[in-house]
């Protein structure tokens, strides 16, 4: 059985990575709809992008924090009446409490751990299918033989040194019929069955060959590899299945789109070229995940062609918006990111403050107090006052105002009476989980003088308390 920490942990990467990637897969998916003219290869890094997005939430924290929640206020004090009925509840069924909770604990902890075996299992049966398509693969490469024909050799050099790349791929021969296939990352090799060489004339065989060369410069078989990897992990979830599809459709639309570059050819001569090979040869039989070939599905037919009309055609605006699109995608969709609270509203500190505080650690002029002196602090935040108690009386009492905008936060003191009336004290503050850190110039030669950081200096007259909010008795 998991540790319940192991199965806290887990399920909440899950749901924020689930939920996350859910809004980028969303997005993208939108933006391909409202932009068919989008160039093909920023259109298969935007699903590129998708796939990644759910292995980075899952795997990394997050780096950015988006205040959109509504914020958090300071618990204000319990009125006695409440807290004289919460005390009577407590009392009456205490056993029959901590039954209810020990339950509710004990089947939610039950269901994780379901679910996580379930989670478990999926991803080996997962695991186990991309094993298997990775041994066929090298069983496939194993089977084949080198062709030793020359002008096929020296037809593929060509096409290599056109493509940009620093050396040809083997070329291998198989038993059977159908398209040839890309296999292979750290070693790529070109499979053709052996009825296809003759089966095709020479521009049919060139285009063939210059797509699977598409295919090697562009990367595409490593992120086929890595999509299949985020569907292992994310088997259940049916927007990864989509955006896996999605990018194999516009990786082969991209090497089509690339191969039309390199190769001069015009779309419509090329759709035709296509249409001929799949024509003579049927679609491929490929390996999943393993292995690209240029027929690919008769399903993808289609969509492919329909992307032919728009290589080379789209306008200056699309292209930049394009590249736009591309890095905020980049830059905004995979950094990893959290909904958190907003910082209160200054109104709403001063609602917070309201109450009375006790010193728990007192800090002036560069010099930490002993405890007993800061136990002998309190402030009492009342309507727009606060004055200070201590075991001699209280002080006079003091206007502040708030200015929660300011980094840090900014409060004024204004004496109400007494020699000091009308006298500003600047300084700064932080309120968070029921604790109140105040940073005043008290005793400083320019008390409008500010603060700017939570400490103090020798004779720079700032006074730095750290207050917890009293519990009424």
């Amino acid at each position: 059985m998991m540790e319940p920490s192991v199965l806290d942990a887990w399920a909440a990467a899950m749901w924020k990575a689930c939920w996350q990637g859910s809004i980028v897969v969303l997005a993208i998916w939108l933006i391909c709809r409202i932009m068919p003219s989008m160039p093909a290869r920023c259109r298969c890094w935007l699903w590129r992008l998708a796939i990644l997005k759910f292995m980075v939430v899952l795997l990394l924290p997050a780096l950015v924090n988006l205040p959109l929640l509504p914020a958090r206020s300071t618990p204000g004090p319990i009125p006695d009446v409440a807290l004289q009925i919460a005390k009577q509840q407590a009392q009456a069924s205490p056993t029959d409490q901590a039954g209810v909770l020990s339950s509710l604990k004990t089947n939610l902890l039950s269901l994780r751990a379901i679910l996580a075996l379930l989670w478990i299992l999926g991803v080996g049966w997962s695991s186990a299918r991309l094993l298997v398509a990775w041994r066929r693969a090298r069983q496939l490469r194993k089977q084949s033989g080198i062709i030793d024909n020359t002008p096929l050799i020296e037809q593929l050099a060509i096409q290599a040194r056109l493509y940009g790349l620093r050396g040809s791929p083997a070329l291998l021969e198989a038993e059977g019929n159908g398209s040839p296939m890309l296999i292979g990352i750290l070693r790529p090799a070109i499979v053709v069955p052996g009825g296809t060489a003759r089966k095709l004339n020479r521009p049919e065989f060139v285009m063939v060959l210059g797509h699977e060369l598409a295919h090697i410069r562009r990367g595409d078989l490593l992120w086929n590899i890595v999509a299949a990897c985020v569907r292992t992990v994310f088997f259940f979830h049916p927007l990864v299945w989509l955006s896996q599809r999605q990018l194999n459709l516009a990786q082969e639309v991209a090497a089509d789109e690339l191969t039309i570059l390199r190769q001069h050819h015009d779309p419509a001569s090329y759709g035709t070229l296509l249409v001929s090979v799949i024509s003579r040869l049927g679609p491929s039989r490929l390996i999943p995940t393993m292995s690209m070939g240029t027929a690919g599905s008769v399903q993808s037919l289609t969509r492919r062609l329909v992307a032919m009309t728009s290589i080379g055609r789209a306008s200056r605006g699309v292209i930049v918006a394009s590249a736009f699109l591309l890095a905020a995608t980049a830059l905004l969709g995979i950094v990893p990111w959290q909904l958190v609270a907003a910082e209160p509203k200054s109104a709403d500190d001063a609602k917070s403050l309201q109450g009375t505080w006790q010193a728990v650690d007192l800090e002036a002029n560069g010099e930490k107090r002993p405890d007993d002196q800061a136990k002998e602090l309190q402030l009492v935040f009342t309507g727009d006052e606060v004055f200070a108690v201590k075991p001699q009386g209280e002080d006079p009492r003091n206007k502040f105002k708030l200015d929660s905008s300011k980094s840090p936060k900014t409060i004024d003191l204004i004496p109400c009476d007494g020699e000091s009336k009308g006298k500003r004290f600047a300084g700064i503050y932080d309120l968070k989980d029921g604790q109140l850190r105040l940073c005043i110039n008290i005793f400083g030669q320019d008390s409008t003088q500010r603060p700017t950081e939570f400490k103090t200096k020798a004779g720079d007259g700032v006074v730095f308390a750290t207050l917890k909010r009293e519990k009424r008795k």
